[in-house]
């Protein structure tokens, strides 16, 4: 029982231990002052835009947090910038539920730290909470403010766009050849916002700074795996305790392939994966009058989320917290000698955490699950089924590398 509460309390502690050295990033700060303060800023990658950051003057100084209302901009590692104003933004939402008949923006006045993504002769801004997702401008000569794009109802049945950012796109931020009907095209989308700003500003001969990468988009992982998994079976005979079986420890040979689909925000930090593996585990146990033999075939397909903390050069530490909701075993049997019936071998639904080390296209893991029942389609009995595995992997695909090839 110690050993198993001070394995999911490892994790715990290694991620608020790996939290708090790795996520400072050189930066800077603007206060209201003007004055430039250079630190070190806690990245959080942000998905949604802050109010307040973290920060520390130097590696052994201690932290300090700094609100919307003191600071008027501030960067770290010339990856995320956010430049404090005070705007008109709609709030309306986009799911059906939300909408009404009004096509017009429904205005309030607030001060936010907009998200730079392109900064020239027009600079394009970002804003994010939760579900709502807004993009700003500034042009000369004009204070920032909303590309305006709205959901609203007709009537019950039917969904309508006002789609006004395209003739603000038009009447402000045009140059060279470009045509109306290309403009009409244009999505409520961050990739195709920046091209067409980017387009702009490189025409009007000012090129400015862009702080659109496009590497935290969304990617896939795949990997092979093979592991090891110490494996450790007894049943439990709930009237008779005389009937206990104690099949023992065994050394199960695990081989498998892992899913990985790594989501957009946070710099990549977090990531959903499925990992499907098979495992032949067989024991035996005795009692003094009858022995049984179990052979336990299973395919299971675990499913969990995963959080990166990114150390020096391409390692990579994680952990995972995992569910088994789905598991098929080929004719897995208790056998018993003499004229007893086998026993079917269905399983249950489990869980199971973990963590390890990716370095370049390898990553090695250490996972203990909790216990699963093997026994659901018998009233009288249970099972006592414990793992724990090592798992090494092998990436065949590595998404992050193909988005860095593209950029």
């Amino acid at each position: 029982m110690k050993k198993r509460f001070l394995f999911y309390l490892l994790p715990i502690t290694f991620t608020n231990f790996c939290y708090s050295q790795i996520n400072y990033e050189p930066g800077y700060f603007i206060d209201n002052a003007g004055v430039k303060t250079e630190c070190l800023i806690k990245n959080l990658g942000w998905k949604n835009n802050p109010e307040s950051f973290i920060y520390k003057t130097q590696e052994n100084a201690a932290e300090q947090k700094a609100q919307i209302s003191e600071v008027k901009e501030f960067s770290v590692s010339n990856k995320h910038k956010f430049i404090r104003h005070v705007v008109h933004i709609d709030r309306s939402g986009y799911r059906t539920e939300d909408l009404n008949i009004d096509m017009n923006p429904v205005w309030t006045k607030d001060t936010l730290f907009l998200k730079v993504l392109i900064d020239g002769e027009a600079s394009l801004f970002y804003f994010e909470k939760d579900n709502l997702q807004r993009y700003f401008f500034l042009v000369p000569d004009s204070a920032v403010r909303q590309l305006v794009y709205k959901k609203y109802l007709i009537d019950e049945n039917r969904i309508a766009e006002n789609n006004m950012f395209r003739q603000q796109l038009w009447n402000e931020v045009k140059c060279g050849n470009v045509r109306m009907e290309y403009v009409n095209l244009i999505p409520y989308h961050v990739k195709e916002l920046v091209k067409y700003f980017r387009n702009y500003n490189s025409c009007k001969g000012n090129d400015g700074n862009d702080y659109y990468s496009g590497k935290s988009n969304s990617y896939f992982n795949f990997k092979i795996t093979l592991g090891a998994a110490s494996t450790t079976v007894n049943t439990i005979n709930k009237v008779s305790f005389n009937n206990n079986f104690e099949f023992g420890n065994s050394i199960v040979t695990r081989y498998g392939a892992e899913f990985e689909f790594m989501l957009p925000y946070n710099n990549n930090k977090w990531s959903l994966f499925i990992d499907p593996s098979f495992q032949y585990y067989e024991g035996s146990g005795a009692l003094p009058h009858k022995t049984g033999t179990l052979k336990f075939k299973s395919l299971d397909f675990p499913a969990g989320l995963r959080f990166y903390f990114f150390l020096p050069g391409d390692i990579k530490l994680f952990v995972n917290a995992i569910a088994l909701p789905l598991s098929f075993d080929f004719g897995s049997q208790i056998t018993f000698d003499g004229d007893f019936s086998p026993f079917d071998v269905r399983s249950f639904l489990s869980f199971a955490a973990g963590g390890g080390v990716d370095y370049g296209k390898f990553s090695l893991e250490g996972r203990h699950y909790s216990n699963r029942d093997i026994f659901i389609n018998y009233v009288n009995f249970k099972s006592e089924y414990h793992r724990s595995s090592v798992i090494l992997g092998f990436k065949l695909i590595n998404g992050a590398k193909r988005i860095d090839k593209k950029d």
